[in-house]
């Protein structure tokens, strides 16, 4: 674990200020963004635990890795909503809440361009 963990703050140490800057940021605010048992755990990964099965006994190690599912997404997103009765678009920004159960497919979107629209016949 030593070793890893050197070798990573190694790797860190070579970024360039505002890089490194940047991505503590955004693992802060990733952090921010969980629920609190799931932040307790991943803020004490590497660190001895003791665990009590239901037979009472006792299991103390390491916690290396913990595996998660998620209850919901929050999704920020747009979208226009068309009311044809008064023929109006309204475009709402709004805070959309999924439950895994519901999805089929996801992405996630790394990088969106404009392309020019072109018939074909």
């Amino acid at each position: 674990m030593s070793n890893v963990f050197d070798e990573k703050v190694n790797e860190l140490l070579k970024l360039d200020p505002r890089e490194l800057a940047n991505r503590l940021a955004t693992v802060e605010l990733q952090l921010e963004a969980i629920d609190p048992m799931t932040k307790f755990i991943i803020q004490n990964l590497y660190k001895p635990w003791r665990f009590v099965l239901r037979n009472n006994q006792p299991m103390v190690g390491i916690l290396l890795n913990a595996s998660f599912e998620p209850a919901e997404f929050i999704i920020w997103r747009e979208e226009d909503i068309r009311d044809y009765s008064k023929k109006k678009i309204k475009h709402e920004k709004k805070y959309t809440k999924v439950k895994p159960g519901y999805l089929t497919y996801m992405d996630v979107i790394e990088y969106e361009e404009e392309k020019e629209w072109i018939e074909k016949y």
